[in-house]
């Protein structure tokens, strides 16, 4: 079908019912998205006669519009794009200009992490932008793997917002120059 601009057809992402095959894609399309293509082909010229590998045969024309060669692709663009395993961004999005708009599926979690955040103002929290704050210290290994997640968090936070206010990047760019600038005389 058409998208809501009548220029691009939509792609509607699947998960898997399977959830061993959802995991398998799931973590092929973590290692592709950080390792590259090649790791794609790699992979592929090691299980090409394994039926569960069969998704990544999406470049080829018939595969194209399989669901599970879907989920693949919009899974190693997601991690490309900062989301998670269980945390992603559900808005119609479009690849490239004029490429089909894609459609991902619902993320439970995501609307319950939206819940549990805490509102502007409470303790620990920025009141300039709602965002939680970090309280470092302490040297057990469960409040530093807790400041690692906190700052993966606040990490994706930030690209998710760049990617949303990618239109006034340049304006952005140069206001935080000038404030480096402003802040230590003799930067040019």
């Amino acid at each position: 079908r058409k998208s809501r601009w009548n220029k691009a057809k939509t792609i509607v992402v699947q998960v898997p019912e399977d959830n061993r095959l959802k995991r398998l894609i799931d973590k092929t399309a973590e290692y592709v998205s950080v390792e590259g293509w090649e790791m794609e082909m790699l992979i592929w010229s090691r299980e090409a006669r394994n039926p569960r590998f069969s998704f990544l045969k999406g470049w080829e024309a018939e595969n194209w519009e399989e669901p599970l060669s879907v989920y693949y692709r919009w899974r190693v663009f997601s991690y490309s794009q900062g989301d998670s395993e269980d945390q992603w961004r559900t808005e119609p999005f479009q690849i490239y200009d004029n490429g089909p708009l894609w459609q991902p599926p619902p993320c439970m979690q995501r609307d319950r992490a939206v819940e549990d955040e805490p509102p502007v103002g409470a303790p620990g929290v920025d009141a300039s932008t709602g965002l939680p704050l970090l309280q470092l210290g302490g040297s057990t290994a469960s409040s530093s793997s807790s400041a690692t997640a906190a700052t993966q968090r606040l990490r994706r936070l930030a690209m998710a917002f760049c990617l949303d206010c990618s239109v006034a990047s340049q304006e952005i760019s140069q206001r935080i120059c000038a404030s480096i600038v402003e802040a230590q005389p003799g930067l040019t």
